[in-house]
């Protein structure tokens, strides 16, 4: 195989990983978000619940995760391609240390400004969407961009259970191209970079918008 023949594979395969964290960061934003609001809500039951789910998965491996939804759950009926297998572990992972991070920054917000808030009448629901939220969204962008960018990361481990992104697709491509092994480790950590970058920009642009917003 020619080495532009490598290249437009090992490309191909990124779409797979670029659409996995993209899917993900979206699933995982949102869980995490109900997460934190479960965390911070005024119900112990609810609040033991969450914890423990957190620290569960947070301490559990990543690899072990993926064990669990891949095999796990066909054993109770539930049969699925790899990819939404692979998506929902990313999406149960990734949405934990989504949650510690934004529960970081909802305690970041004054607590003066949430009783003064409650003295004048709001409600829990519009404490929570008028003022705890927006000011924590605006301390939590640097960390969540991190959580992204090791999502990204995270994604190689979809390779093991038969997805093929471009770590699998890298891996596969050096055992049939063994002249150019070095070719496509350099491009596939090119791309690696590339999509690491542009996901930090993206955090640095939402990041600034915020602080004009203020």
């Amino acid at each position: 195989m020619t080495f532009s023949a490598i290249t437009l594979t090992v490309g191909t395969a990124f779409l797979t990983t670029l659409s996995l964290t993209l899917l993900t960061i979206l699933s995982s934003t949102a869980l995490g978000a109900l997460l934190t609001i479960g965390y911070i809500l005024p119900v112990s039951p609810l609040q033991k619940t969450v914890q423990v789910y957190i620290h569960v998965i947070r301490n559990t491996p990543l690899t072990i995760v993926f064990f669990l939804v891949v095999f796990g759950l066909p054993q109770v009926g539930l049969i699925l391609p790899f990819f939404p297998f692979a998506w929902l572990a990313l999406t149960l992972y990734t949405a934990t240390f989504v949650a510690e991070t934004l529960r970081a920054g909802v305690l970041s917000v004054a607590i003066g400004e949430v009783e003064a808030a409650r003295a004048l009448g709001l409600s829990w629901h519009q404490l929570l969407t008028s003022l705890i939220l927006p000011q924590a969204a605006r301390s939590v962008v640097p960390p969540m961009t991190s959580n992204y960018i090791a999502l990204l990361k995270n994604t190689s481990i979809a390779s093991a259970f038969g997805v093929l992104e471009a770590t699998g697709v890298m891996v596969e491509m050096v055992n049939q191209n063994s002249g150019y092994v070095i070719q496509i480790m350099m491009l596939t950590a090119a791309i690696y970079l590339a999509l690491s970058l542009g996901i930090g920009l993206l955090g640095d642009l939402v990041e600034r918008k915020i602080r004009l917003t203020r």
